[in-house]
């Protein structure tokens, strides 16, 4: 008999994280006055998460703002709805 991996594998738990990083330099070293940093600075991986299987399930990089915040539960949501 084989033994098969059902994908995606049923999640129960999920937990949601930040991971900071930076683009191009930080963000006390960007000029808000220069259009050109705009895009420079603080960013973050916002990520949900399965710890049980390690499988990370969305991941939407930006600002750490509340919009990027409620567009990773969204899209958690869309990912997981038809798998249960």
């Amino acid at each position: 008999m084989m033994n098969c991996l059902v994908f995606p594998p049923q999640t129960n738990e999920v937990q949601f994280d930040e991971k900071w990083s930076f683009v191009g330099k930080k963000e006390k070293n960007c000029d808000p006055c220069n259009p050109n940093d705009d895009n420079y600075g603080d960013n973050w991986d916002h990520i949900a998460y399965d710890p049980k299987h390690r499988l990370i399930l969305s991941v939407i990089p930006g600002k750490r703002t509340a919009k990027n915040t409620h567009k990773l539960v969204k899209d958690f949501i869309y990912r997981t709805a038809e798998c249960y």
